[in-house]
């Protein structure tokens, strides 16, 4: 029972993270594709940014750059989950920034938008960056936190990459701590869900992804209960369920003590010192559900 009550607690405060309409969002900056390495006057997290149009597949290249800057490092895009941008976020851009990757985005959305059209702005931005950005492929790496993952593997079916893509990932996606299989065993996320916003779909059961483009790799990075509490079973239904996720993406524990928010500093560590191509390098799977 105990677990039953923080199950449900977790699946309350993500339906309050998704009351912000997009129209108010968007008009406090909290949405649509943004730069994260602009150096702030005062210190201040909401400086560090500013909007790119990432998304616009007609938008010039030299808006759509940002800064490059060591053109051997990665790329990297940050999806947050469903509660924006806390605390984890705002210590892991400064790391980020301070250690200097070729170019650093951030993806932002709210809850109340509808599933498909924020996987469709992801894959789009993705989409141009790989084709504006000089010599990206193999470097872009995309770090999907909680809901953020989930809102990537939808998205790495829709990305487009130029044509010479060849067999190395273009585009490489980790998510991280990600509730794949939903927050709860209520209807299927495999319903229409053209008129639901992404929190209701979330806290649906999930069952299947569809594949990922071509050029695009996924890794699952899995966290655990009780460590992290929002992949606390609820009824029985696990939220990181090893059985779902995205066809052939390999689905790869994370040490045990990590909470939620740790497993993105984790994660994002482990980029930095170069630790991450373990993960990267893992051989696909056969164990989550086929797309259709």
């Amino acid at each position: 029972m105990r677990w039953v009550l923080i199950g449900v607690m977790g699946m309350g405060m993500v339906m309050v993270a998704g009351c912000t309409s997009p129209e108010m969002a968007r008009r406090e900056g909290m949405l649509g594709w943004y730069r994260a390495d602009v150096p702030p006057s005062t210190g201040k997290y909401r400086e560090r940014f500013a909007e790119v149009p990432a998304a616009d597949l007609g938008s010039p290249c030299d808006e759509v750059e940002g800064r490059q800057y060591d053109a051997l490092r990665p790329i990297i895009v940050l999806v947050p989950g469903a509660g924006g941008e806390g605390p984890e976020m705002d210590a892991a851009v400064a790391r980020v920034v301070a250690w200097g990757p070729s170019s650093l985005y951030m993806f932002r959305w709210v809850g109340t938008e509808r599933r498909d059209e924020i996987a469709t702005r992801l894959a789009r931005g993705l989409s141009r960056i790989a084709a504006c950005v000089p010599h990206s492929q193999g470097r872009i790496i995309v770090v999907g936190h909680s809901a953020g993952g989930v809102l990537a593997s939808y998205a790495a079916a829709q990305v487009v990459l130029p044509d010479d893509s060849g067999p190395t990932p273009w585009v490489e996606v980790l998510t991280v701590s990600s509730m794949l299989a939903g927050n709860v065993p209520r209807g299927s996320g495999d319903e229409d869900q053209s008129q639901i916003n992404f929190m209701f779909d979330l806290g649906a059961r999930i069952t299947h992804y569809p594949t990922p483009a071509p050029g695009v790799r996924v890794v699952h990075l899995r966290t655990h209960a009780p460590a992290d509490m929002a992949m606390t079973p609820l009824f029985g239904h696990k939220p990181n369920n090893p059985t779902v996720g995205v066809p052939g993406a390999p689905q790869i524990d994370l040490p045990p003590r990590l909470d939620h928010g740790g497993s993105l500093q984790y994660v994002l560590r482990a980029v930095m010192e170069g630790r991450a191509g373990d993960w990267l390098r893992a051989p696909a799977t056969g164990t989550a559900a086929a797309g259709r």
